[in-house]
């Protein structure tokens, strides 16, 4: 374990997001990472959420942060652990003891799904003023939360000794929520969490977990992100701002798209799924090359549904483009062969 003799408190400026950059904490388990400028009063405490690749080299909007010029201290799982690791509470301590949590007028904690799990579950112990989650997760223990589904592969080799909610989650401190409101297993978390204290709901319809990707290609996450760290979120006027640019999101239509598919509206799913592959392939904001391939897939799949040959023959040009090898790919291959045979 390793800890860099630098430490700054808030109020000294230290240039940092350079690679070589020294780490507050650098244990098997966790990474900390404290960037901090002269002059800003406030403080956001992050957390990294699942990665294909972990560690990432980044904390969770870390850019963000630093090109404004909000002080920040990053904490990078080394691996996707759930945090159920006794290092995040050792360098909590470590860093409260050494000052980096003093002389701020708000301190925000900040995460996605498994970074925000970390954000509640550190909360009494560093006193936020305020937590913003971004499609927020509860646990992933089975005894804890059986509706949980999509995580069972990590939870099998995780032991939950840092799971209790209601010692880690700090009940003073607002919460603010991003999450698609007609996503049942988004919302059966963020239920978990009210059972202790409220939550303020930021709705992002039809985003499904995709909630954060889905404002960032609408334009609008760093806008809202900045005032809900400032505490002067509107909700009536982040409503009416979304209403007028959702539209430009190619996972607006795909969300609705799916939603329409669980819902057994194959053919009224064709449109969405259309017009949101029609988006990527033009060239749309969303660079998830994941979430691409599902987009793609979802119009190959609805457009042979309805017998539209040349619209799943050109989605399939551009699926084969972007992802030449791959299950997704073969099985939208055998679609639309079996759709020119007939």
């Amino acid at each position: 374990m390793q800890q860099v003799t630098d430490m700054a408190g808030p109020d000294v400026e230290r240039s940092t997001g350079d690679e070589a950059d020294p780490f507050f904490f650098d244990g098997r388990d966790v990474r900390v990472r404290p960037c901090l400028f002269a002059g800003s009063r406030d403080l956001v405490i992050t957390f990294t959420g699942r990665s294909a690749n972990p560690p990432v080299k980044s904390g969770f909007g870390e850019s963000y942060f630093m090109k404004r010029r909000i002080s920040a201290i990053h904490f990078i799982s080394k691996a996707n652990h759930w945090w159920q690791s006794p290092e995040l509470g050792e360098a909590i301590t470590r860093l409260n003891e050494a000052g980096y949590f003093d002389g701020y007028d708000r301190k925000t904690l900040y995460g996605s799904s498994m970074g925000g799990f970390a954000s509640l579950i550190s909360s009494a112990q560093i006193k936020p003023n305020h937590i913003i989650l971004v499609s927020a997760q509860y646990s992933i223990n089975g005894t804890v939360v059986p509706f949980e589904k999509r995580w069972r592969e990590y939870a099998s080799k995780l032991q939950f000794d840092y799971d209790d909610m209601s010692k880690g989650l700090d009940l003073d401190c607002e919460v603010s929520a991003v999450v698609a409101p007609l996503f049942k297993p988004d919302i059966q978390h963020i239920k978990l969490v009210e059972e202790h204290r409220p939550v303020t709901r930021v709705s992002v319809p039809f985003a499904g977990h995709n909630t954060a990707r889905m404002l960032e290609e609408a334009g609008l996450m760093q806008h809202i992100l900045r005032e809900l760290i400032d505490q002067r979120f509107d909700i009536r006027q982040y409503r009416k701002d979304l209403r007028e640019v959702r539209m430009q999101s190619s996972l607006f239509w795909f969300g609705l798209a799916e939603a329409l598919i669980a819902h057994r509206r194959m053919a009224w799913a064709g449109g969405p799924a259309a017009i949101a592959a029609d988006m990527i392939v033009k060239g749309a904001r969303m660079r998830d090359a994941s979430l691409q391939v599902d987009i793609l897939h979802c119009a190959i799949t609805t457009a042979c549904k309805r017998r539209d040959l040349a619209g799943a023959e050109e989605w399939l040009k551009a699926l084969i483009d972007r992802h030449p090898e791959g299950y997704a790919t073969a099985l939208a291959a055998a679609q639309v062969a079996v759709l020119q045979c007939d």
